[in-house]
């Protein structure tokens, strides 16, 4: 019995703790049933959420959120009761009808035995339209500089060869000219020079082009099981399809 008030008032402790604190942040308790509910969520949580606070204490991630969402949420939850280390990750949430994105860290505060979960949550929406919308003009920049590199490389290619053939026509003519001192003898070595040293160039440009379409593959781990998990969320909230994941 002592104990039971001693874990109570240490719960109450956290509470006003959270209270207190101007970051979004919530507790949940995993129950002697295996029943993991939420016990709190503070007044910043509720205003960044628009959810009330009372919505929460004494319920399941399923009695709030959508039905895969709420498997997600809890999936989250358990996975911070069996390691020993804080939890973080970004998870996509449908909020009021919009999609809302979310930094999130979770950990097992001292004096619980292991059965509570405090989180520490905060919008990342924004930055995350700004990261979507840094992508989508990269790519489309990416997409019009492969166009000008192919353009480049075809129109050099495609002047490579009459040029080449130029210089060939002129190296024939001066193979058995009779330079009569006016002049052409040297007119004629001037073109082969200048086509030599446009052919000289063209070169460096298809050299310069492939140099650039060489660029080194930039890798990452990608945890592709949480990835299809999100999308599955995100395009079926409630559960209605029968969806498998790695």
């Amino acid at each position: 019995m002592i104990q039971c008030s001693q874990s109570d008032r240490a719960m109450e402790r956290l509470i006003r703790w959270t209270d207190g604190i101007a970051l979004p942040m919530f507790v949940l308790v995993l129950l002697p049933d295996d029943r993991l509910e939420y016990v709190h969520a503070n007044a910043a949580f509720a205003q960044m959420t628009d959810l009330p606070q009372t919505l929460f204490p004494g319920r399941i991630a399923a009695e709030i959120f959508p039905a895969r969402l709420a498997e997600r949420l809890e999936a989250n939850y358990r996975r911070c009761l069996r390691t020993e280390t804080p939890y973080s990750y970004e998870e996509c949430l449908m909020l009021e009808g919009r999609d809302t994105w979310w930094q999130t860290s979770l950990c097992k505060p001292a004096g619980f035995d292991g059965t509570v979960v405090l989180g520490v949550t905060s919008s990342i929406t924004e930055a995350k339209e700004r990261e979507f919308a840094a992508a989508h003009s990269l790519a489309e920049l990416t997409e019009r500089f492969d166009e000008l590199r192919l353009f480049s490389t075809m129109a050099a290619h495609d002047a490579r060869s009459p040029l080449a053939t130029v210089s060939s026509l002129i190296d024939l003519v001066l193979e058995d000219f009779d330079d009569l001192g006016d002049g052409k003898g040297e007119l004629l070595q001037l073109a082969s020079n200048t086509v030599s040293e446009a052919l000289a160039q063209i070169s460096s440009t298809l050299e310069r082009a492939r140099s650039l379409g060489a660029g080194e593959d930039v890798r990452t781990v990608v945890d592709l099981g949480r990835l299809c998990g999100d999308i599955a969320a995100m395009v079926d909230p409630e559960m209605n399809l029968a969806i498998e994941v790695p």
